[in-house]
């Protein structure tokens, strides 16, 4: 998750804000997300996950 994170942030970093804009892909629920609208919806997804983990630490 790591390198995943690391190469995603490089990706933004450098990024030509026309190309975020229009390329897209796609989600299996919300279809296509410009690249622009993935951005927070992986900080999103991740946060839900660490509470998913909290969630099950809390119950060990």
């Amino acid at each position: 998750m790591s390198e995943s994170r690391k190469a995603f942030v490089h990706v933004v970093d450098h990024a030509n804000e026309i190309d975020l804009e229009q390329k897209s892909f796609p989600h299996p629920l919300f279809k296509d997300l410009s690249l622009k609208q993935w951005i927070p919806f992986v900080g999103l997804h991740e946060k839900r996950h660490l509470l998913q983990i909290e969630e099950l630490k809390a119950k060990l």
